[in-house]
């Protein structure tokens, strides 16, 4: 699916000669990918402590 988008072609340009990329969509690609990754990480760490099992351990062992 082809979309136009106005990108910063300086940033890009020294995106792509960092990584390496071949061309401007992979190196889109991999920023989304990279965006979305830390996306994700961050609504972890949201639910961290926010359900607390309260199991027995030592009885389902026991079991």
């Amino acid at each position: 699916m082809a979309t136009n988008i106005d990108i910063d072609q300086e940033k890009l340009a020294q995106i792509m000669s960092m990584k390496q990329f071949k061309t401007k969509k992979e190196a889109v690609n991999e920023a989304l990918n990279e965006y979305l990754k830390n996306l994700l990480r961050q609504q972890v760490l949201t639910w961290k402590g926010s359900n607390a099992w309260e199991g027995d351990l030592e009885q389902m062992r026991l079991d």
